[in-house]
């Protein structure tokens, strides 16, 4: 077998696995969060994001999360988030024409889930957005389940354009342009002194600028000009553009926010994924070159220092807290999504075959995180939000548009 067929066949693995434990559970679940869901561990997150010596409140929440992590379902209740019906809706409309799936049975899954997304959607102001279902304690404060989030709404937003062919267009097209309003309008803004360019909240409450979430406004309102030609769309989305390639270091490198300057693999994938997604719809030729530029950078940044030796994710290259975990769920679903999806072949064998292998849960999920020597022992939970949803989406797109493209 050659080293395209071993990825294939693991790729194709992965996907009926995922497919098998959607059609059996559904997407219903609680999360990694609901660790912190209570009095003492929402007062925990608080300190720990406030001081160092916080950290110490956590140490018995993330000890007893290690040893049994199912203790979460004492307290929290089983639920959907918006981002998961978006990324498993979005993959089944991918494996559509691949035949790696029936096509009736991914466009019956989609419209199921199209239906669920919408009815937990937030409405705002100007529109509506979708937001984490799960109450959520950040460096701004405590965010409400739901209050709607870049990060979230955009998946939601590529979701419903890609259904705009199997439903009602001209509804679906209402749906869009009410999310581009409320991405465009609902949040606070103000100009950031580094970089000279109008920046925005993670979510529509608060008030600190998280450069992924700034990747997934711009390419959420550019993608709506593309759509509506409208101007309005267009100047908030280069401008959070800008923001991208302003705040990026001179190496190559995103930190996760100026207050939290961190550096980690899938928060630095998410923004390569965005202006991917962003170059083709800048229409400047001067602009395209800057994203290209800034993407080119970044690209290398990302393979030179988030692997390690085996091609494996790393975690961390510069890292803000101890990370006793070696490997982690969504680091693996974006780093598999982006070597299929730009030829890096050896990578995303090893990739998928590390989680066929000691990441993958009895219902055919994949866990959350694997820990030296410890998984061995203790397999842990898997979640759909954290990080399944997303491979799903991630190995949807990497086989069926991407898989084998020249590595750049």
């Amino acid at each position: 077998m050659s080293q395209r067929e071993a990825v294939t066949a693991e790729c194709r693995a992965i996907i009926a696995s995922l497919d098998h434990a959607i059609s059996t559970r559904g997407l219903q679940d609680v999360d990694p969060a609901d660790l912190y869901d209570h009095a003492y561990g929402r007062y925990a997150r608080s300190m720990w994001r406030q001081h160092k010596w916080g950290m110490a409140l956590a140490v018995p929440l993330e000890a007893l999360d290690l040893v049994f992590p199912a203790i979460r379902h004492v307290w929290a209740r089983r639920r959907q988030h918006p981002i998961c019906l978006a990324q498993a809706g979005l993959a089944y409309i991918t494996l559509m024409p691949s035949k790696l799936l029936p096509a009736n049975h991914c466009l019956m899954q989609a419209n199921g889930m199209l239906d669920q997304l919408m009815k937990l959607k937030t409405e705002t102001k100007h529109g509506f957005g979708f937001g984490i279902h799960i109450r959520w304690e950040s460096k701004g404060g405590e965010i409400p389940p739901l209050t709607p989030c870049h990060t979230q709404t955009s998946y939601a937003y590529d979701f419903i354009e890609a259904m705009l062919p199997h439903r009602r267009k001209d509804r679906l097209e209402e749906s869009l342009r009410a999310m581009a309003m409320h991405t465009t309008m609902d949040y606070q803004s103000w100009l950031d002194e580094t970089t000279g360019t109008l920046v925005t909240g993670y979510s529509c409450i608060d008030r600190r600028v998280v450069v992924n979430a700034m990747s997934y406004r711009a390419k959420l309102l550019l993608k709506a000009h593309a759509r509506f030609d409208d101007s309005l769309f267009l100047d908030a989305g280069l401008e959070a553009l800008m923001f991208l390639i302003r705040i990026q270091r001179a190496d190559g490198a995103w930190v996760y926010a100026p207050e939290e300057p961190f550096v980690d693999h899938y928060h630095t994938a998410f923004v390569l994924k965005n202006l991917r997604s962003i170059l083709p719809l800048v229409k400047d030729p001067s602009l395209r070159q800057q994203v290209q530029a800034t993407l080119d950078k970044g690209t290398a940044y990302y393979l030179a220092h988030l692997f390690d030796a085996d091609g494996l994710p790393r975690p961390f290259s510069e890292s803000h807290k101890p990370v006793p975990y070696q490997r982690d769920a969504y680091d693996m679903a974006e780093a598999l999504g982006f070597c299929l999806q730009h030829g890096h072949e050896e990578k995303a064998l090893a990739i998928a075959r590390f989680l066929n292998g000691p990441m993958k849960a009895r219902d055919g999920r994949y866990v959350f995180r694997y820990y030296p020597f410890l998984s061995f022992f203790l397999k842990g939970m898997a979640y759909w939000r954290y990080a399944n949803s997303a491979l799903l989406l991630a190995t949807a797109k990497g086989t069926t548009h991407g898989s084998h493209r020249q590595k750049n």
